[in-house]
């Protein structure tokens, strides 16, 4: 009877995972403002990053992007509105800092990422 109980526990705390990400109103406030750019939104990674005791735990926003830039100038400029845009939007930055982000990152590919704060 306490496997069948730990069971059906177990798999309504799932439901409720599953749903609760499904449902990220952060990815879908992100995506709301960045429609209509040169670069597609396509989610946010949450990445935690230790780096000296004196700094403790950085917690940083990673934001990607579908781009296929020519030259690293044109990836440059729309670095520059990606992060413009959303520095621009007060209400964003003041949720993304209760929600304990340190930093917010522009990322096109796995192998390289810009910091926009």
């Amino acid at each position: 009877m306490k496997d069948v109980f730990q069971g059906v526990l177990l798999f309504v705390a799932l439901t409720f995972v599953a749903m609760r990400s499904e449902a990220d109103d952060l990815s879908g406030r992100l995506a709301s403002l960045f429609t209509n750019q040169q670069a597609e939104y396509i989610d946010y990674e949450s990445v935690s990053s230790s780096h000296a005791q004196e700094y403790g735990d950085l917690r940083y926003l990673v934001m990607d992007f579908a781009y296929q830039s020519a030259t690293e100038d044109q990836r440059q400029g729309a670095v520059h509105a990606i992060c413009s845009k959303l520095l621009k939007d007060i209400g964003l930055v003041t949720e993304l800092s209760h929600r304990g982000f340190n930093m917010v990152s522009v990322s096109f590919d796995r192998e390289s990422q810009y910091d926009c704060l």
